[in-house]
């Protein structure tokens, strides 16, 4: 995939309509897709077109992250993970100052635009790092989402370990997801399930002179270890539920011992 093409789809723009757009307002342009492309990216959109469209971005050595030293200026390329941060106020237009009272201090009385500073999570196979993302880059990425990107990224690395970002080029774009409507997975056909008929099993019955048996013996010592007390019933011959029986007769069981509720014999 060409730059124009990987720029026309981030835009959603498409390619016939550019070059009829082209023909109706830059006939002297001709097919020249990255400039028409420029062109209506300004005009259309009202955004500045970014300067990665032409190509003209000199080859550097990409550095790895866990290469990155502190205060030099380095070129990586990133997978871009997460958002963590945002921060925004109001700047001036020209350079991002900060403006008083409506007032830059390098350019005087001025519109304000609201300029943000996002702080994203990227990484390549060395480590991560968290990126921060100038106004100045964030108004040229206007609503491109970068976040699934990967992505080449100049910037420098501060004592504080952010990578501050004066520049960013989209390399590739997430796959995207097809939507599914309501309507579609209601038309989907599932296998209808058989319905299992399950068959409740009669409680079982314990004789009383069982039941006297094991009262007697809990309320003499009001408290018994349940291993014990299965112990001893497997001994007397008793071949049933022991926690059954401890149930039916009203006690509880908690962590392994069996207790008589409070203020009952039974």
């Amino acid at each position: 995939m060409s730059t124009v093409d990987v720029f026309l789809k981030l835009y959603g723009i498409k390619k016939d309509e550019l070059l009829e757009w082209g023909k109706k307002n830059y006939p002297e342009l001709g097919g020249n897709l990255r400039l028409l492309l420029a062109a209506y990216i300004r005009e259309v959109l009202g955004q500045e077109p970014p300067v990665e469209i032409f190509e003209l971005v000199p080859k550097v050595t990409v550095k790895k992250v866990i290469d990155l030293k502190e205060d030099e200026w380095s070129v990586i390329e990133v997978y871009v993970a997460r958002v963590v941060s945002e921060r925004t106020y109001t700047a001036c237009p020209i350079c991002f100052r900060k403006l008083t009272n409506g007032e830059c201090t390098e350019h005087g009385k001025q519109e304000p635009i609201e300029a943000k500073f996002v702080d994203v999570v990227v990484g390549d196979d060395t480590a991560e790092v968290v990126a921060t993302l100038t106004p100045r880059v964030t108004t040229r990425l206007g609503d491109i989402d970068i976040v699934g990107c990967y992505v080449r990224m100049r910037g420098r690395l501060t004592s504080d370990m952010r990578f501050v970002v004066s520049e960013v080029t989209i390399l590739k774009m997430p796959k995207t997801r097809r939507e599914v409507s309501v309507e579609e997975v209601r038309e989907e056909r599932f296998e209808e399930v058989p319905k299992i008929e399950v068959e409740e099993k009669p409680q079982e019955e314990i004789p009383e002179g069982v039941l006297n048996t094991f009262r007697k013996l809990i309320e003499t010592f009001e408290e018994v270890s349940l291993p014990e007390l299965e112990k001893w019933a497997r001994r007397r011959g008793f071949k049933g539920d022991v926690v059954e029986v401890v149930k039916r007769l009203g006690y509880v069981i908690e962590d392994g011992v069996v207790k008589m509720r409070k203020g009952t014999l039974s």
